[in-house]
């Protein structure tokens, strides 16, 4: 038997397979068996084309081909092809540490890896790319040219999951609607959410943002589920930002929903409250002829707000607010001019006017926090379907009653640029500057 080996590999060695680019190296024995019926044999081919399961079954046909054409009486069975300086394709199942829930099971598919690499496998939840830098699977391929490729044991820790984790990565099967819902009440306890937790449930919620457009209870859950992760500790969501930029994203989405309220003919503005912050878009006339909006959260430390903090009426000013801004009459007469297939109705109209306010920073996350500290609200405002607008004369004017529980003596301008740090975000003074200032207010 091991001469006929021999005999065979050598009468192949060198040859080329038919379709691909594989050749053969050489046909050995790697069983010690006294039968001359059968015997256990490797095949080694050098092929640049593994990984495919169509050229492996294509390389698989052609060895069988070939050596029933030399060895007529030859019969091949149990035909398999593995990498011999790689790892093939394989999975590891990451079961519920909780409670053992088989519908909660994760599987991880490892990629076909080379020899000495680290296979770099983001932790799975339905169809959604995560985009964290925490949540990814390790596994390397080790071995030599002598024994082969092998798996090393898989790091899979970054995925196991806690079943509030992957009971959210569940909700891709539903509705809009119902992922919405659905996510608000698993939110409502968001306290003591973890990293994973928090960066799933932002992932899940924005898949959502398109699908809510025109419907005013679909924003309002939505932007409950906000507010429930507002109330998870700065840390986590620092940690949270710094590994899947899930802050930004959040602010991102608020923008978008708020431009996208609709409007009940009977009315020109709407407002949604929350906890933690609140959004209103508003309809302007083609005259406009600026306005003033007023913001009133109460006293520092006991600061609160709902759909009468912000008041739209040039003629009724609040006693002392927060916050006010005056949007100057020319304001549409600087936006640029628009593609008509970029102006909607319900959505980018120009005449609309979409207003955030925040009385936490929560969203807000610096990585460095030293030089800095937010003395006010804050407040947002833009012309919906605009991304920026220029050399606004007179310009917009924001006043603020500054906090006096916050430690400072030179007060700044700025606004929030998502773009700073590395897309990690910073305040900016760009384009702002300090008018008058009472140490008072």
């Amino acid at each position: 038997m091991n001469n006929l080996v021999r005999n065979i590999s050598s009468a192949i060695s060198g040859g080329q397979l038919i379709g691909t680019d594989g050749q053969f190296y050489s046909m050995e024995r790697v069983d010690t068996s006294t039968s001359l019926d059968s015997t256990t044999v490797v095949v080694t081919i050098l092929s640049n084309q593994g990984g495919n399961d169509t050229v492996q079954q294509l390389l698989m046909a052609e060895v069988a081909s070939v050596l029933q054409q030399e060895f007529p009486t030859v019969t091949i069975t149990n035909r398999t092809l593995d990498r011999f300086d790689g790892c093939s394709t394989t999975e590891t199942l990451v079961p519920s540490y909780q409670s053992r829930n088989k519908s909660l099971e994760i599987t991880i598919i490892w990629p076909e890896t080379n020899l000495g690499a680290i296979a770099l496998v983001e932790c799975p939840c339905g169809d959604l790319n995560l985009n964290s830098t925490a949540l990814i699977a390790t596994r390397e391929c080790i071995g030599d040219y002598e024994t082969g490729a092998q798996w090393s044991p898989p790091n899979v820790s970054p995925c196991n999951f806690t079943d509030i984790t992957r009971t959210v990565c569940g909700l891709l099967q539903n509705t809009s609607q119902q992922r919405v819902e659905e996510l608000r009440d698993i939110t409502a306890e968001a306290e003591n959410f973890e990293v994973a937790e928090v960066t799933v449930s932002v992932a899940v919620l924005v898949t959502a943002t398109e699908d809510i457009s025109g419907n005013v209870t679909l924003t309002e859950n939505y932007l409950d589920v906000v507010d429930n992760i507002l109330q998870v500790d700065e840390r986590t969501l620092q940690e949270s930002q710094e590994t899947g930029n899930t802050s930004a994203i959040l602010l991102e989405s608020i923008e978008s929903v708020t431009q996208m309220l609709p409007i009940p003919e009977n009315m020109t503005v709407v407002v949604i409250a929350q906890d933690e912050f609140a959004v209103a878009v508003q309809e302007v006339p083609d005259d406009f002829s600026g306005q003033s909006i007023s913001i009133d959260v109460g006293v520092f430390g006991n600061q609160s707000i709902n759909s009468d903090s912000l008041n739209f009426d040039n003629t009724d000013t609040m006693r002392r607010p927060t916050a006010e801004i005056e949007l100057p009459d020319t304001l549409f007469q600087s936006i640029p001019a628009l593609p008509d297939s970029n102006i909607s109705q319900n959505t980018t109209s120009p005449r609309r006017l979409a207003f955030q306010v925040y009385i936490t920073d929560s969203l807000f996350l610096r990585r460095n926090t030293a030089d800095l500290e937010v003395g006010s609200v804050i407040v947002g405002a833009t012309v919906a379907g605009v991304d920026r607008i220029d050399d606004i004369d007179p310009p917009v004017v924001f006043q603020f009653l500054s906090n006096p529980t916050v430690n400072g003596t030179d007060p700044q301008c700025v606004s929030w640029n998502p773009e700073l740090d590395n897309g990690f975000g910073d305040w900016s003074s760009e384009g702002c500057v300090v008018g008058d200032y009472n140490e008072t207010d």
